[in-house]
């Protein structure tokens, strides 16, 4: 790889790193999720800083180091005003990208989580969303990663993982992985069931990642 690169990446989070610097968490659409310092960006004057914050979608530049490799710049394509506008929406993100950032190892590259990642910020920043629209969209999201990495459950036996499971979860399961996610708000399910399958997705997170 050269000492420097660009790719299109989402910033899914940043921290504090020294006195003066970011650590920069992105997901990027040819090389998976990168962690990059940011040099400069707790300065007042940064240019940089604005473009590295969570949620952002950008084409970005690394620059290749010994210890570090580094984010040496950013060209902001789509700030997602929609979503960060609404309080619910930016809490629905929030657990969307913390979700990638801890499950997704570093450099494992998957160009088709890019692509929801990006697709299901598009629809959470272009639509009117209620309350279980936003569970339905997250807990399908989860489900359509997890089966991504390679863990989709078996849904014949009434289980997801370890987890019991009603026939009509299975079958509401089974429908959202025929699905794609911009289909998924359209679907007229009841916000009780709603409700249970998001506990049972969450459950199988937890048996897959804790």
């Amino acid at each position: 790889m050269e000492v420097t690169y660009k790719n299109q990446a989402i910033i899914l989070a940043r921290e504090p790193y020294g006195e003066n610097d970011s650590r920069v968490f992105v997901y990027t659409r040819d090389f998976g999720k990168l962690d990059l310092v940011a040099r400069g960006t707790q300065k007042l004057s940064s240019k940089l800083a604005a473009h590295i914050e969570p949620l952002n979608l950008g084409e970005i530049m690394v620059v290749r180091g010994k210890q570090y490799d580094y984010l040496g710049s950013v060209v902001s394509e789509k700030v997602f005003a929609g979503i960060k506008d609404n309080y619910e929406k930016t809490a629905a993100a929030g657990e969307i990208v913390k979700l990638i950032k801890e499950i997704i190892k570093d450099s494992e590259q998957d160009e088709q989580v890019f692509l929801m990642l990006n697709k299901f910020l598009e629809i959470l920043n272009n639509n009117e969303i209620n309350s279980s629209q936003l569970i339905l969209l997250k807990s399908a999201f989860a489900l359509k990663l997890i089966s991504r990495l390679g863990y989709q459950p078996q849904l014949d036996d009434l289980k997801i993982g370890n987890i019991k499971a009603s026939k009509k979860i299975t079958a509401m399961a089974k429908l959202i992985l025929q699905k794609k996610l911009n289909e998924i708000i359209t679907i007229d399910i009841e916000s009780e069931l709603i409700k249970e399958f998001s506990k049972v997705i969450n459950s199988y997170k937890l048996y897959l990642f804790d």
